[in-house]
């Protein structure tokens, strides 16, 4: 009942990650063109930050056709990273370099157990994870949830992180960075 429910809005599902063993190399590649924050304000690469400015990145992507939407984001209260990752979308907002800057709408914190959206964010990471732990095993309720609108899922496997650390070194090699 619950999905169903969720299948009767306008909703995207986006879902974003990237295995703790994976990302060494992903921070190795990245640490050289991460430019230092002022006032050592904290770590700007970690896996969450990562994960948060990829689910960005995707949520970009997955609304191709609508430019001139903003979108807002919801995440569960984490009080270890809320202030990081408020950061991190404020680089990417004022950055005038990245093409999404417009479309990135306001960042909250709210609390899962009041806010419905949250819940439903709930289901579809349970649902992911369980698929990306067992590929071959794809439940009635993940399929539930792409009744509507195909869920957009990017894990970053081995193979996709030695992708984009590739991307990454031919990007700054072109542009003589690093």
């Amino acid at each position: 009942m619950f999905i169903d429910a969720i299948n009767r809005f306008d909703i995207y599902g986006v879902a974003t990650g990237i295995p703790q063993a994976h990302f060494p190399s992903v921070f190795e590649a990245l640490s050289k063109y991460v430019e230092p924050t002022p006032d050592n304000e904290g770590p700007v690469l970690t896996p969450y930050l990562f994960a948060f400015t990829s689910f960005i990145n995707a949520i970009c992507r997955r609304l191709k056709g609508h430019e001139e939407k903003q979108f807002a984001m919801i995440f569960d209260q984490l009080a270890e990273v809320e202030a990081s990752a408020q950061r991190t979308r404020a680089r990417l907002v004022n950055n005038p370099k990245y093409e999404g800057s417009s479309r990135v709408g306001p960042l909250t914190y709210c609390d899962k157990k009041m806010t419905l959206p949250l819940q439903a964010a709930d289901i579809l990471a349970y649902e992911v994870m369980r698929e990306i732990r067992d590929p071959a095993l794809r439940r009635w309720q993940r399929a539930l949830l792409d009744k509507k609108r195909a869920v957009s899922v990017e894990y970053f496997t081995s193979d996709k992180v030695a992708w984009l650390v590739s991307e990454l070194h031919a990007e700054a090699a072109s542009q003589k960075v690093g």
